[in-house]
């Protein structure tokens, strides 16, 4: 189970790797860490963090919450155009970059409530309500890869 838990914690890295990318752009000082350690129910595969200075925009802070969605939504655009559709390697494709694009209930909750996490100095907030609406966007998010990738 252990290797499992690795391997499918590696896949994250991509994700996570989004939150860093536009961090990074913002000024920010990224970290990504696979298979934290963490104290709550459920155990994240991969975590991203960064800290926030006072100063930085709310509308930053979202922006790093979704950028894996904003990514991976623009690299299904492109599999679209320059793949046949009906390929196995594309099917393969849209399975990954809809895994990759998919926003956390952490994601959510960062997005959903910035100002608790620019007055916390960090990207880890509590959940929120907007939480529970997580597998919604996951649905919407999946259904959307698939249509930029097949249509």
């Amino acid at each position: 189970m252990r290797f499992t838990r690795v391997v499918v914690g590696l896949l994250v890295l991509p994700h996570e790797a989004a939150h860093a990318v536009v961090a990074a752009l913002a000024g920010l000082d990224p970290e990504v860490t696979v298979l934290p350690d963490w104290d709550g129910s459920a155990e994240p595969l991969g975590q991203f963090d960064a800290d926030i200075p006072p100063e930085t925009s709310t509308w930053v802070i979202r922006l790093i919450a979704v950028a894996p969605l904003v990514i991976y939504l623009g690299v299904a655009a492109v599999v679209g155009a320059v793949s046949r559709s009906t390929s196995l390697s594309s099917l393969a494709a849209a399975l990954v970059i809809g895994f990759w694009a998919s926003l956390s209930d952490g994601d959510i909750a960062v997005a959903a409530n910035p100002h608790a996490a620019r007055d916390a100095g960090r990207l880890l907030v509590p959940p929120s309500r907007w939480s529970r609406f997580s597998p919604l966007v996951t649905v919407g998010t999946v259904l959307a890869v698939a249509g930029l990738v097949f249509v």
